[in-house]
């Protein structure tokens, strides 16, 4: 399988070969859609935690006694009807690590990608190593592919100083090759790829 590949101005500057195992996978829904629940929650830090009437810190003692006094009984301070009391049927920290096999989250992975592939929403851009680095120079290369949106860009690693003619533009993020993961395929509309960065994909996902 084979895709245009184009220059910073827009123009058709050859093609890349793309492999069938990674590009040309039938979608799966119920992969990707678990898939991205897995990341998701993983990625979450679960740190939502409340005191129960036993946590709390205080007597057990009853605050006064129980006829007599005109009042409702009542038990210790501790009670959750009081104010600073334990809180009944609040979060608690029982997070449990979402685990899916490897082999289901590569496909996902391919899925989303020949998905988006096929869909229009991967352009693959010969991006210069530009001396001077600007912003601007960022935005006239996407201006210049018709790219807008939500954009996600996948460069080489190693390519700091390039990432810095991306990383300011509104919408926009930037990663290396190897770390594309389902999540931000969903996250972004638009994945703009340099033939360095796809050669990573291949090397370890091919």
């Amino acid at each position: 399988m084979k895709a245009p590949l184009f220059d910073q101005k827009g123009k058709e500057a050859g093609t890349v070969e793309l492999p069938d195992s990674i590009f040309g996978v039938a979608w799966n829904g119920v992969l990707v859609s678990q898939s991205y629940r897995v990341q998701v929650s993983n990625g979450k830090k679960h740190t939502a935690s409340t005191k129960t009437r036993g946590q709390v810190r205080g007597s057990t003692r009853k605050i006064f006694r129980q006829k007599g006094t005109g009042r409702a009984r009542m038990g210790g301070i501790r009670n959750p009807i009081r104010r600073g009391g334990g809180v009944i049927f609040g979060p608690q920290n029982r997070f449990r690590k979402l685990r899916m096999p490897r082999k289901a989250r590569r496909k996902a992975l391919f899925s989303a990608l020949s998905r988006k592939l096929s869909d229009g929403e991967i352009k693959f851009v010969k991006i210069p190593k530009w001396k001077d680095i600007s912003s601007k120079k960022g935005k006239s290369l996407l201006e210049k592919n018709g790219i807008e949106g939500k954009v996600l860009v996948l460069l080489e690693e190693g390519t700091k100083e390039l990432s810095l003619a991306f990383r300011n533009l509104p919408g926009l993020a930037v990663l290396p090759g190897k770390r594309v993961n389902i999540g931000d395929l969903f996250r972004y509309r638009t994945v703009v790829i340099s033939p360095e960065s796809l050669d990573a994909i291949k090397e370890i996902w091919g």
